[in-house]
């Protein structure tokens, strides 16, 4: 139970004057003189001043200055809000609305306070920012979504590819050889960027990074049969080096298995679609699964690449 339900629990079966000077006596709240008086506090404050009580004894009980008590009972006999202690913010209304601004026009790009501080010069250092980010009640620090959001027509081809594949033999798919490049950074994980978003908008959908760091990339593909040795990618993959790789692992793979009645799935990706590409597969009649743009988890080779 916080300070306020205890003094509303207390207040509301105290009747008497007495009883709420003992029950007001023995409620102190510890806080610094420096602070504002907090909604608790100002309670104290108004119960003491109509039990008749000097401004030094409610100071003295709330653990506050007798400056503060004072502006305070002076604001409820005025019915106003007391003036807020301290000096002046050095963030001003301008820069607050620009925050919110920046964020809403910049939502599909990183927005951290460093972003904010080098874009709008503010008189404050990067923590404040910080600090003034997280009292924004619209916004929240989140982590950026490392796969792209699928748009309305990539969701019903999806839909459409599915139900007709559901009408295709269980035996094909045990014939069916799935294959993907897969690469570990060797200086962390991808996706592991925080930015601040609306939180009354859409979340965006953030592409992992490409360039940067030290990484390992492999190639690799598995069946119902088993799986051939990985292979190492040195540099760029392009259309010559996946056509060699294919030739060397895959292809053998397949015969050794299945006897020449196999099928293969790759994703789109621009090497695995050029006409270099196509132009293998026609010349060593290979029939290749049609897939769907951004579908990398209907590809069952990613809970593969977790063990």
């Amino acid at each position: 139970m916080n300070a306020k339900q205890l003094y509303s629990s207390f207040h509301s079966g105290l009747s008497t004057p007495l009883c709420r000077t003992n029950f007001v006596l023995s409620f102190t709240i510890t806080m610094g003189r420096d602070k504002a008086l907090i909604k608790e506090q100002i309670a104290i404050v108004r119960e003491f001043h109509h039990l008749g009580k000097i401004v030094r004894f409610i100071a003295e009980r709330i653990k506050k200055s007798p400056t503060a008590v004072h502006n305070q009972i002076s604001a409820l006999k005025q019915g106003r809000r007391t003036k807020k202690l301290g000096r002046p913010s050095t963030v001003t209304l301008y820069f607050k609305r620009a925050i919110d601004r920046t964020i809403r026009l910049h939502c599909d790009e990183r927005v951290t306070a460093r972003f904010l501080v080098s874009k709008y010069q503010p008189q404050v250092r990067v923590r404040r920012v910080q600090q003034l980010l997280k009292a924004f009640s619209q916004i929240s620090w989140a982590r950026m979504r490392p796969a792209p959001r699928l748009t309305q027509q990539q969701r019903d081809d999806r839909f459409e590819w599915a139900e007709k594949r559901l009408s295709e033999n269980a035996v094909l798919w045990r014939r069916t050889i799935f294959s993907d490049e897969k690469r570990w950074c060797l200086d962390g994980q991808d996706g592991n960027a925080y930015h601040w978003e609306c939180n009354d908008l859409d979340p965006k959908y953030f592409s992992n990074r490409q360039r940067g760091g030290r990484s390992l990339m492999v190639w690799g593909c598995f069946s119902a049969r088993g799986a051939p040795q990985l292979k190492l990618i040195e540099g760029n993959l392009n259309s010559e080096q996946y056509c060699e790789i294919l030739s060397d692992v895959m292809i053998p793979f397949a015969e050794s298995a299945y006897n020449g009645e196999w099928r293969f799935q790759q994703d789109n990706a621009s090497m695995h679609v050029s006409n270099y590409t196509n132009e293998f597969f026609m010349e060593n009649f290979v029939s290749v699964l049609d897939w769907q743009a951004c579908s990398p988890d209907l590809n069952p080779i990613e809970n593969l690449w977790v063990y």
